[in-house]
C-alpha cells in the first residue's frame, strides 16, 4: 500500500522513515502512517479509449484517489506539425 498527502494538489509520497517524536521509525504499520497524517493513495487505471488524459488527485476521508480528466486536443496535419517542430532552424 502507498501512503500520501495532498500538497496543494500534488501528491507527496509518505517518508520512510517516519519522523516520530523526533525520532526515525521505519514502518509499514498503516495506523502511524495514518497518525501522521497520510492516507492510503488508490492508483486507477487510464482510461483505455481513443483520447488523452491527464491525472490528478482527489483526497476523501478514507483515501487519496487518482482521477483522470479528458484533455482537449486539436488535430493538425503533419505538415503543420513539421513546421511547429522546425520552426527559427534552418
Amino acid at each position: 500500500m502507498i501512503y500520501g498527502k495532498l500538497v496543494n494538489g500534488e501528491l507527496r509520497g509518505a517518508p520512510n522513515p517516519l519522523k516520530i517524536d523526533d525520532k526515525d521509525v521505519f514502518t509499514n504499520d498503516p495506523s502511524l502512517f495514518l497518525q501522521c497524517g497520510y492516507k492510503p493513495v488508490t492508483l486507477t487505471d487510464y482510461p483505455s479509449d481513443e483520447n488523452v488524459y491527464e491525472d490528478s488527485w482527489e483526497e476523501k476521508e478514507n483515501e487519496i484517489v487518482q482521477i483522470w480528466t479528458k484533455v482537449e486536443t486539436t488535430n493538425i496535419s503533419d505538415s503543420e506539425a513539421l513546421s511547429i517542430i522546425t520552426e527559427g532552424t534552418s
